[in-house]
């Protein structure tokens, strides 16, 4: 999702060049609340934080707005996966504890 592009590329070190091959973002819950619409040329301003840090997963805050508006407000729950083999299915994706230096990073800017 784009917040969750956003937010990797905002907090975690060398994102770009490490997420989908030593770790992968998986979103396992998502909630959205529209208070006002928006349209294709909005310019929006979108205002992310982490909290409710767990050892293998996170949730990201977001409000959308425009100017003075607040449009919507997001709640994403993200687990920090790795691919793993299993004997029965191969090669699956499973939750990992996040890496200590990324979960301190994400406690410093946490909002609880």
């Amino acid at each position: 999702s784009l917040l969750l592009l956003l937010f990797g590329l905002d907090y975690i070190p060398g994102f770009k060049e490490r997420v989908g091959h030593e770790f992968f973002l998986e979103t396992i819950d998502l909630y959205i609340k529209y208070n006002e619409s928006l349209f294709l040329g909005d310019t929006l301003t979108i205002d992310i934080c982490v909290g409710n840090i767990e050892s293998c997963s996170f949730d990201l805050f977001a409000n959308f707005r425009k100017g003075d508006t607040l449009c919507a407000t997001g709640i994403q729950k993200v687990a920090w996966c790795e691919y793993k083999t299993d004997e029965k299915y191969g090669k699956v994706l499973r939750p990992v504890k996040i890496p200590e230096d990324i979960a301190t990073l994400f406690k410093s800017s946490a909002l609880f």
